[in-house]
């Protein structure tokens, strides 16, 4: 009988090591079995717990794909919004999904919604959280 398998699992399994990412905007690449590490550990840090919303504001980017794998692994309800989203419908949807933390790398909201946990993504070597025991 074939063990269920999640998506994270499906993306691990049929990584290619030698593809990678890149994010024309910043002319940054990264390949996929570095963004699967990075997720993983930041799926181990102590943001959210298990089943907790996160709101994820980012343009299309690394980032965003190692916060989506991120979440996947630590069981977060990865919640994705229109990065160009309206301060007001932003506080719809935030009134609706209370959501534990918001991450983003537009300041309007970082300041705007200074009453919650907001965040820029961040390199994970820097990170201060701790683990989860």
């Amino acid at each position: 009988m074939q063990k269920n398998k999640t998506l994270a699992n499906y993306f691990e399994e049929n990584l290619s090591k030698d593809k990678f990412v890149l994010e024309i905007e910043t002319n940054t690449k990264k390949f996929y079995t570095d963004i699967l590490e990075d997720a993983k550990k930041l799926s181990l840090l102590k943001i959210i717990n298990n089943k907790e919303i996160i709101l994820v504001i980012l343009p299309n980017s690394i980032n965003y794909i190692e916060i989506f794998l991120a979440s996947l692994f630590g069981g977060w309800i990865f919640s994705p919004i229109p990065y160009f989203i309206q301060t007001q419908e932003l506080q719809k949807i935030i009134k609706y999904l209370k959501p534990k933390i918001i991450v983003t790398d537009r300041e309007d909201i970082i300041n705007d919604f200074k009453n919650l946990k907001v965040f820029k993504p961040i390199n994970l070597k820097n990170l201060n959280f701790k683990k989860k025991e």
